[in-house]
């Protein structure tokens, strides 16, 4: 399901620039996300993106190993990522893939909770006075 909010945040936030969004208009004037894409092969994989989200509508995996032909296949726009995310979470059984990597990069294991991400961001103020106590 798609959750973007055309924020921007990732694309303003992104070192390598591979963030492409386009916003239009429909016909009641209201903002629409005419196309989302993430060029694979400019990608560094810092998260950035994930963490600046305020929706959660995007994830960073594990899986950084792509195959193609040509250079178009390393090219993701959103129906692809969408197609692809279903795909990917048939694979898990449960909350599994959640509770496994949804948490900040560098975390430890034994700072994990079993509760599933946060659907509202959580104030970084108070996240952080958590982990310190």
């Amino acid at each position: 399901k798609e959750r973007c909010i055309m924020c921007l945040r990732c694309k303003t936030v992104c070192p390598s620039n591979c963030i492409s969004i386009e916003v239009g208009k429909d016909e009641n004037n209201a903002r629409v996300l005419k196309e989302y894409s993430i060029d694979a092969t400019r990608c560094i994989y810092c998260a950035y993106c994930v963490e600046v989200c305020p929706v959660n509508a995007l994830v960073l995996t594990e899986e950084y190993e792509y195959l193609g032909d040509n250079r178009s296949d390393l090219f993701f726009r959103k129906e692809k990522l969408l197609s692809d995310w279903d795909e990917f979470l048939a694979n898990y059984p449960g909350d599994t893939y959640f509770n496994k990597f949804w948490r900040p990069p560098g975390m430890p294991e034994k700072m994990l909770t079993p509760q599933k991400r946060n659907e509202k961001p959580i104030e970084i103020k108070k996240k952080n006075e958590e982990i310190a106590s």
